[in-house]
């Protein structure tokens, strides 16, 4: 195949990844719902989030309002900019791939991946950091192997590029492992440049890094998992990579794709060993657990979303297995991994992936009916509401995770920020609220200015909910004395 004919391939493969926006048209997951609060702030309320807790790094969400200022704050504006992401995303995973001399079938393979994996269409269409995190950290590996080659001014461009991403997403520190063993396999001479380059990178992101600190001393020491834990979320997250995160009756399809790329991954090893263990699987496995024990508010949908940008390295991993594989046996592992790809693309497209995981109509009419002050119907699984949950709750401030006007003048959200104290939640309270669909089983009390009662109420599932969803949960009903508005 000519290099013009792979050059079109990959253009039309970018080209591909842009149908993830179908996906656009559905409401707010809910940490997009996050999202759309932050950037709804004054500046100066913009910036009062970054201080009093919140855990990401204000890059992201500063560019976001900015752009929502010129274009808006739909659902489709907010998610636009990760969307154009992707695209370049797909390109730049080319480019790494020619640059560690990936052959052309390896290359196309890898590009395949990245454009059209169910976990990146679901992933890079939010309203996010998780497309742009992912750019940037590509890029930033680009950027390396060109100042091993060339140096000079590109370290300056280099050092830029990675306080860029140290204040975009914090489990994005994984490079900092992840381009030291690559520096130390191919260019020993220039590791000095290399450490002071990321020293100053480091110190420029100095303070969100102290603020996630606090935030995490605040959140007290159930925020440290095991050791356990930790190798079942790095567990899951292969798996999830693998099968798209889908939960569908064709898991047994992706299962037969599962199988087919660990054996392209462990091909791999065997093929470039050097290449696929200590420039890819070893920094990324240490990486990994350097960053969940240092910032563990991570679950197991969380350490997928958060992590993406690894996908392009773990692709380009289960590349290495491509090379001198007869084409006979390669069509056939591509249409294993294939065939789980498809379902898992369709329900992105469809709606049917657990991602759309907030709905605004039932919020408009339990508020109407009821007319409480607001209520969110949410459905969930392991992120969220979920994921505090099952955390030691007593005197937990929950960090806030919904607030969207509503028509009538009315608030939707679940806490707001340092407002909202949990009482009396222990591990039977847990299981019973996994179990038992909106029984009343808890309350909250508010403790900023006014006293609120929260709680779970059966007649609110009266709505149809899709029935892939296996958990509804809805929270809450608000009951108010003489309050029209909560500010913050």
């Amino acid at each position: 195949m000519s290099s013009r004919t792979e050059k079109v391939i990959v253009i039309t493969l970018a080209a591909v990844s842009l149908f993830s926006a179908f996906g656009m048209r559905f409401a707010f997951w809910g940490d997009e719902a996050g999202t759309f609060e932050i950037i709804s702030e004054s500046w100066h309320g913009f910036w009062r989030w970054f201080v009093e807790g919140e855990p990401h790094p204000p890059l992201y969400f500063a560019l976001l309002k900015i752009w929502a200022i010129i274009f808006g704050k739909s659902e489709i504006a907010l998610r636009m900019p990760s969307v154009l992401f992707y695209p370049l995303v797909v390109y730049l995973t080319w480019l790494l791939s020619r640059k560690i001399g990936l052959s052309q079938t390896g290359r196309l393979f890898a590009v395949g991946i990245v454009a059209l994996h169910p976990s990146l269409w679901i992933h890079f269409r939010m309203a996010r950091y998780y497309s742009m995190t992912t750019f940037l950290f590509l890029y930033n590996t680009i950027l390396l192997f060109e100042v091993m080659e060339k140096g000079k001014w590109r370290w300056v461009v280099y050092g830029i590029c990675l306080a860029l991403l140290f204040w975009t997403n914090f489990p994005a520190y994984i490079v900092v492992p992840l381009h030291f063993f690559i520096i130390i396999l191919r260019d020993r001479k220039r590791v000095g440049m290399w450490v002071v380059c990321n020293a100053l990178a480091l110190i420029s992101a100095a303070l969100p890094l102290l603020f996630l600190i606090k935030t995490t001393i605040s959140y007290g020491e159930d925020a440290m998992p095991s050791i356990i834990s930790l190798l079942m979320s790095l567990l899951y997250g292969v798996y999830s990579f693998l099968i798209g995160e889908a939960r569908y009756p064709w898991q047994v399809a992706t299962a037969i794709g599962l199988i087919a790329a660990i054996f392209l991954a462990i091909r791999g090893m065997v093929m470039r060993p050097k290449d696929s263990l200590v420039l890819f699987v070893g920094p990324v496995i240490v990486s990994l657990s350097i960053i969940s024990l240092v910032f563990q508010k991570l679950g197991f949908i969380y350490i997928n979303a958060r992590l993406s940008f690894l996908f392009p390295m773990v692709a380009i991993g289960m590349a290495f297995g491509t090379e001198r594989l007869r084409k006979g046996f390669l069509m056939i592992i591509m249409v294993m991994i294939g065939v789980g790809y498809i379902w898992g693309i369709s329900g992105v497209i469809t709606g049917k992936d657990y991602h759309n995981a907030v709905y605004v109509m039932p919020w408009k009419e339990i508020v109407n009916e009821t007319k409480l002050l607001g209520v969110e119907a949410g459905i969930c699984r392991d992120w969220g509401a979920i994921h505090y949950i099952k955390q030691k709750m007593d005197g937990y401030l929950m960090r806030d995770y919904m607030y969207r006007d509503l028509p009538d003048g009315k608030i939707a959200f679940i806490s707001r920020s340092g407002a909202f104290k949990m009482l009396g939640w222990n591990e039977n309270v847990y299981k019973e609220l996994e179990t038992g669909r909106g029984k009343p089983v808890a309350k909250l009390e508010y403790i900023k200015e006014n006293p609120i009662v929260l709680c779970l109420k059966k007649q609110f599932l009266k709505y149809d909910f899709p029935d892939y969803i296996t958990t509804v949960y809805i929270f809450p009903e608000i009951e108010v004395n003489n309050v029209s508005r909560v500010s913050r």
